[in-house]
């Protein structure tokens, strides 16, 4: 069983074995900056920036799954040492399911890490100057994980900044992308 697997099927035993009244939903949205990590050494450009849309359901005081669509911008590529200039970037976005775990620190600040799977889609274009372009695009699976600072205004409105990172499993070969965030979570 891949790790992706034992994080799903632990996440859905969790779920299952939580009473639903100790349920409490919440809303959120993020937007930062993200970084592409490029092993090719072709990026020139590796920073834009991200952003996402996500669901959450706290089962328990120090647990919770939370699930949506993060978009994480683009890298900018460039090479010309096979003596033709060769330019293009790469974005990526996907859907996102995550297992967290929370631990307060005090009634308004709490600390939490999470690992969960990340389905993205990338999309690249490139050009080779005097010849011509092409696209391509590529969907995978993969482990994404990440940590972050949480503060209640009240019990319905906090605010958040997460650390995350996202592997992408495209265009046969591995990658990460980080991204580094702010976001504001509902509760209801």
């Amino acid at each position: 069983m891949t790790l992706r697997n034992t994080v799903v099927v632990a996440a859905l035993v969790l779920a299952a074995s939580v009473p639903v009244q100790a349920a409490d939903w919440y809303l959120g949205g993020s937007l930062g900056a993200s970084d592409w990590k490029d092993d090719s050494g072709l990026a020139t450009d590796t920073r834009d920036t991200g952003y996402k849309l996500f669901v959450g359901v706290g089962l328990t005081p120090n647990i919770a799954l939370e699930g949506g669509w993060v978009d994480l911008g683009k890298a900018k590529f460039s090479d010309s040492s096979t003596g033709m200039t060769i330019t293009g970037d790469v974005k990526g976005s996907g859907w996102f399911g995550d297992l967290v775990g929370i631990l307060p620190i005090n009634p308004q600040f709490s600390a939490f890490a999470k690992i969960g799977f990340f389905y993205g889609e990338a999309k690249g274009t490139g050009s080779v100057a005097g010849v011509g372009s092409a696209s391509e695009k590529d969907s995978g699976t993969d482990v994404k994980y990440g940590l972050g600072l949480s503060y209640a205004i009240n019990k319905s409105f906090s605010i958040r900044g997460e650390w995350e990172r996202y592997r992408f499993n495209v265009f046969d070969d591995k990658g990460d992308t980080d991204l580094l965030s702010a976001g504001v979570v509902f509760t209801f």
